[in-house]
């Protein structure tokens, strides 16, 4: 039996319960990530966690190594803690377009993460659907180091302000 929770403190924590060698108690796994898993078994983890082999339920099992795993969260330096918040900065530059043609409009969305953030990609391609109300942000395939530009963008998206927060 698995279980996912979180955030706690900023992490995800993945476990996993199963029958002791013994048969009749019960041992549990942790493991505590920075992003939140899919499952126990594909999470990309910060630390494990053994909960012991001493449970009578599964459900004892599963809520003790979640304890021993907040415990060891708690435990960490604030500062340590701090590393897990995903810091980015993102922004949209809505402008006419440089040939002068009234009705087209150019946006550009651009973004900037502390330290490697695979998920930036994602997010600079939400802000610019929320932006043009376009689902793919009326580009296909965005190179990552060019701005993406958006051609006739409708006049009704421009006039839902879309803000940013870091």
């Amino acid at each position: 039996m698995e279980r996912i929770w979180g955030p706690v403190n900023g992490f995800w924590l993945a476990a996993y319960a199963a029958p002791a060698p013994d048969g009749e108690h019960f041992c549990s796994y942790a493991k505590v990530c920075w992003t939140r898993p899919e499952s126990y078994w594909d999470a990309d983890c910060v630390f494990k966690i053994f909960g012991g082999e001493h449970h009578r339920s599964l459900e004892c099992a599963l809520g003790a190594v979640a304890l021993d795993a907040r415990n060891e969260i708690t435990c960490l330096p604030r500062r340590a803690r701090a590393l897990s918040v995903r810091r980015r900065r993102v922004w949209v530059r809505v402008r006419s377009a440089a040939d002068g043609e009234p009705t087209r409009t150019v946006v550009e969305v651009a973004g900037l993460a502390r330290r490697d953030d695979p998920g930036l990609d994602a997010e600079i391609a939400a802000v610019l659907a929320a932006v043009t109300g376009e689902p793919d942000g009326g580009t296909a395939a965005p190179d990552a180091h060019e701005p993406a530009a958006v051609d006739d963008v409708p006049e009704e998206a421009l006039d839902d302000a879309v803000t940013v927060k870091e």
